[in-house]
């Protein structure tokens, strides 16, 4: 029954957002305008403010983590992406204390979101090694299929919407202190999650 409600929002919402004036087929549609068309609408329906840098940053610059690198401070909003390279994240969500929570790696709508799937996980250990801090969640997206992997604990899967902040801030808490193999498990099903749940279990 989860399954099916979920694809019931999934096609409600692409329903109404097809529908309106102006809307273009997503095969015309690049990787940019995946992003602002589809992709801000979605993180915005989390709660997520994209033009909030304490919040998103778009276009992270991720340098290769075999690169020397100090010891870093909090993602700060004025972190410059001087790179004329493709080393850059789509968006970095921060948590309250300015680090990294995860990564969603965008690809243009009318292309598979698998695509995205190794890019982002590279650019999550990047991250982890250049900030010596805890991993980030992992999320590649179409802007229609978003998928969620926390990496190195389960596969990853297909998720109805993007989790709001404090989601990955409890996934996070939870990652941190799990308890020992046959204790209780918290799914993303819980209601200790606003809206994060998955198409596949």
């Amino acid at each position: 029954m989860r399954r099916i409600a979920a694809k019931l929002i999934d096609y409600k919402w692409n329903l109404e957002r097809f529908s309106a004036p102006g809307w273009k087929s997503e095969s015309m549609l690049p990787e940019s305008a995946t992003r602002k068309e589809i992709i801000d609408l979605r993180l915005n329906e989390a709660g997520w403010n994209v033009a909030d840098r304490t919040q998103v940053i778009e276009e992270f610059f991720v340098p290769p983590c075999n690169e020397e690198g100090s010891a870093a401070s909090p993602f700060a909003p004025e972190t410059p992406n001087t790179s004329g390279t493709r080393g850059l994240s789509d968006y970095v969500l921060l948590g309250k204390n300015g680090k990294a929570l995860a990564v969603v790696e965008a690809k243009q709508a009318s292309k598979d979101a698998e695509l995205g799937r190794e890019q982002a996980k590279q650019y999550c250990h990047n991250i982890q090694a250049r900030h010596n801090g805890e991993l980030p969640f992992c999320f590649y997206t179409n802007g229609h299929e978003i998928f969620y992997w926390n990496l190195g604990e389960a596969p990853p899967q297909r998720v109805h919407g993007f989790p709001t902040r404090q989601d990955l801030e409890r996934l996070l808490y939870i990652r941190k202190h799990k308890r020992p193999l046959g204790a209780r498990i918290i799914s993303p099903l819980s209601p200790l999650f606003s809206s994060f749940s998955t198409l596949v279990s």
